[in-house]
């Protein structure tokens, strides 16, 4: 029986966001009818590679899977076997044939898995239902526990050498004073340090406030930051 859902799981550090896409939706779906679809678990990698992808087929199921999955995982992938190869935040996923893992989990119901570089997924979205339906060129940022990007041009994904077309949260923005200590936190998972993720993302920005003795929640420092608060402002 043909599949009559294609399911979206995006794999963070924090979370996995899913949501589903009626077959008969497509090509253009109504970008409205799908936010309500969407929902979340925590990604709770601490507890083991197996237990995160057992727990993503059992978040698939719930949202319907019926034969076709589509994943973004943070990090960059061998195009030729499939492997994710570098992945700064969930290093233990490094090595891993994640689309093998998967279709082996959801057995002869696999009709379509399909993984890709988180941004590059989102950026090919908001190209085809969002902010770039009307152009051929742009570049998204992704801010959560990283920052991820993506670069469509003249319509298609560009990956680059390697697949790191799109990493612009690894560019460098803060540079190390050799004749000082390393600033807490400005040490990126990818080895480098002073990353534009480092400095940027959710994860920056509730490090800064810990340190400054203030509430940490996200919701609380942007509603500050957009009030016009000096301190909440990054």
């Amino acid at each position: 029986m043909a599949a009559s859902r294609i399911i979206g799981l995006d794999v963070g550090g924090t979370q996995v966001k899913g949501g589903w896409i009626g077959t008969g939706e497509l090509p253009t779906p109504d970008p409205a009818a799908l936010e309500p679809r969407t929902r979340a678990i925590d990604t709770a990698l601490e507890r083991g590679v197996d237990d995160l992808l057992d727990r993503l087929v059992v978040f698939a199921n719930e949202l319907g899977f019926d034969g076709r999955l589509g994943v973004g995982v943070p990090g960059v992938f061998d195009a030729r076997t499939g492997e994710l190869q570098r992945s700064a935040n969930m290093h233990a996923l490094e090595g891993l044939r994640l689309e093998d893992a998967l279709r082996q989990r959801l057995g002869s119901r696999a009709e379509a898995v399909v993984l890709d570089n988180d941004a590059n997924a989102a950026a090919f979205g908001e190209q085809w239902l969002g902010a770039g339906t009307d152009v051929d060129d742009l570049i998204l940022l992704t801010l959560g526990t990283g920052v991820g990007g993506g670069v469509v041009l003249d319509g298609e994904v560009f990956r680059g050498p390697g697949g790191r077309g799109g990493e612009i949260g690894h560019l460098v923005v803060r540079a190390r004073d050799t004749d000082a200590p390393e600033e807490e936190g400005l040490r990126c998972g990818c080895g480098a340090y002073g990353c534009l993720e480092r400095v940027v993302s959710a994860t920056a920005a509730m490090r800064r406030a810990r340190a400054a003795g203030r509430p940490a929640a996200l919701a609380g420092l942007a509603r500050r930051a957009r009030g016009g608060s000096r301190a909440a402002a990054p």
